[in-house]
């Protein structure tokens, strides 16, 4: 038993060190909020953890910030911080739903996966629409 134990203790550094770190490949994407129209609530997560916090009105893309996403794998916890801002965000994710809580926001629907290719925000918002 004794033997075990610091195999046990390797394995479980191991894991922790591990939660925090690129993407995985099922976050990675556009994420909305529940509207289904204008005006609604966008995050744009690349797979390196690249993050955008975009707000869509009238059809129109107004960047939000860009940002740093991290995702903790035993917590099942998205952080997205934006220092431009010195704001967090934290989003719980709900493996079988497939969705993105706001823990901040509880009440408010979850954000729901509209692709797994976040846009491309180096084309201006719009062009050729």
């Amino acid at each position: 038993m004794l033997q075990v134990l610091p195999s046990l203790l390797i394995c479980l550094a191991t894991v922790a060190l591990a939660a925090d770190g690129p993407l995985p490949a099922e976050l990675a994407g556009e994420w909305r909020s529940p509207r289904a129209r204008p005006p609604y609530d966008a995050l744009y997560l690349h797979p390196d953890g690249t993050a955008y916090s975009v707000a869509v009105s009238d059809g129109l893309r107004n960047h939000g910030g860009k940002g740093t996403a991290t995702y903790d794998a035993f917590r099942r916890t998205l952080t997205i911080s934006f220092p431009a801002d010195n704001k967090l965000l934290r989003f719980r994710y709900d493996e079988k739903a497939k969705r993105l809580q706001d823990v901040s926001r509880p009440s408010q629907s979850p954000y729901k996966r509209k692709s797994d290719k976040p846009p491309d925000l180096s084309v201006p918002p719009n062009a050729g629409e």
